[in-house]
């Protein structure tokens, strides 16, 4: 009965501890840089690979026009394999925005990212840790419900 009872506490409360990160892990497939720098107040990260055809649409289109916006900045995270099939498809299609691979997969695993494309909102956080608090996260991509969040209209 006890285990029972601290599976409900743990599984109500995780939700209440905010994940929070800096993206300085993430390594620019471009030029192998690492690192993140950025003045937007909101980070669309994208979870996507190659062999799916929704996210080559969504970082053909959509996502490079919600880039302009000033207040947004797109983090685009390949999945794939082999950097360089995903660098070509770059390349060739000429997508306007970075691309990043994460080395130690800590948000992947954070977020529990299984299928793709999946997407979360961060939010930067006050003071000077330059550090970002995950605002919501889901798997697919619903255009109307990632700008809710990115407005702050749904949280």
């Amino acid at each position: 009965m006890k285990q029972i009872f601290f599976a409900i506490i743990f599984l109500y409360t995780s939700n209440l501890f905010a994940l929070t990160t800096d993206f300085n892990h993430l390594i620019n497939i471009a030029d192998s840089k690492p690192g993140f720098s950025n003045d937007a107040e909101i980070q669309l990260v994208v979870f996507w690979a190659t062999w799916c055809k929704e996210c080559k649409k969504k970082l053909a289109t959509t996502l490079p026009a919600w880039n302009q916006k000033s207040n947004l900045n797109i983090i685009s995270i390949n999945l794939d394999a082999n950097s360089d099939r995903a660098n070509s498809f770059l390349q060739r299609e000429k997508i306007p925005i970075s691309v990043f691979k994460e080395p130690n997969k800590f948000l992947e695993k954070q977020l529990k990212v299984i299928p793709v494309p999946h997407w979360a909102v961060f939010k930067k956080q006050k003071g000077e840790n330059k550090t970002w608090k995950l605002i919501k996260h889901a798997d697919g991509f619903d255009e109307d419900k990632i700008l809710d969040v990115i407005q702050g209209k749904l949280s």
